[in-house]
C-alpha cells in the first residue's frame, strides 16, 4: 500500500517528453513510433499522463507555427498523430465509457472560470518558485526567440514547443481538478 506509481511515473513521464521533443526535433517514423510507445508507457503508469493527448496536437500546432509552416507540413507527423488517435480510441473501446477511470467525477463537474483562473496563477506562482525563476524565464527567452520567427535550431523549436504545450496542459490539468475538486 506505500509502493505509489509516480516513482515509476516521473522518469517515464521524462522519457515521454524527451521522446516526444525528438520526433518533432527530427520527425522521422521511429522516432514518432517511440514517442508514441513513450506516452503510451506514461498513460499506463499513471492515467494524469493523458494530458499527453492534447499536449501532442499543441505541440504539433507551435512547432509549424514556428516554421511559418502550414498545415499540409503536418503531414510530417502522420505517425505521432494517427499513432496517438489509435491508441485514444482503443483506450475508449477498452474502458467503455470509463475512459477516466477513478477519474470519471471529473467529467461530470462543473468549473467555475474565476477558481479556476485563480488557481491558474497558484500553479504558474508555484512553478516559479520551484524552480527558482532560472529555468522558467530561460525557456520564456527561448520562446519569445521562437515565436517571433527568428529560432534556426530545430531541436531549440521542439524543445520550446513540447515545454509550452505540457506546461499549459499538466498546470490545466491540476488547475482544474484542484479548483473544484480539492479548494488547495
Amino acid at each position: 500500500g506505500f509502493v505509489m506509481t509516480e516513482v515509476a511515473f516521473y522518469p517515464i513521464f521524462c522519457l515521454a517528453t524527451w521522446a516526444l521533443a525528438r520526433a518533432l526535433a527530427r520527425p522521422t517514423i521511429v522516432s514518432q513510433a517511440l514517442a508514441v510507445a513513450a506516452i503510451a508507457l506514461a498513460v499506463a503508469t499513471r492515467l494524469q499522463a493523458i494530458v499527453f493527448v492534447p499536449a501532442v496536437v499543441l505541440a504539433v500546432a507551435l512547432v509549424l507555427l514556428f516554421e511559418r509552416s502550414g498545415a499540409r507540413a503536418a503531414q510530417r507527423y502522420l505517425v505521432l498523430l494517427v499513432g496517438l488517435g489509435a491508441l485514444t480510441a482503443a483506450w475508449l473501446a477498452v474502458q467503455r465509457g470509463q475512459a477516466l477511470g477513478a477519474y470519471g467525477v471529473t467529467g461530470h463537474v462543473s468549473y467555475g472560470l474565476r477558481d479556476a483562473v485563480r488557481f491558474v496563477l497558484y500553479h504558474l506562482a508555484d512553478l516559479l518558485l520551484l524552480t527558482a525563476f532560472v529555468p522558467v524565464l530561460a525557456t520564456v527567452i527561448v520562446a519569445a526567440h521562437s515565436f517571433a520567427g527568428r529560432e534556426e535550431s530545430a531541436e531549440v523549436r521542439a524543445y520550446v514547443a513540447t515545454t509550452v504545450a505540457l506546461v499549459a496542459g499538466v498546470v490545466g490539468q491540476v488547475v482544474l481538478f484542484a479548483s473544484r475538486l480539492l479548494g488547495r
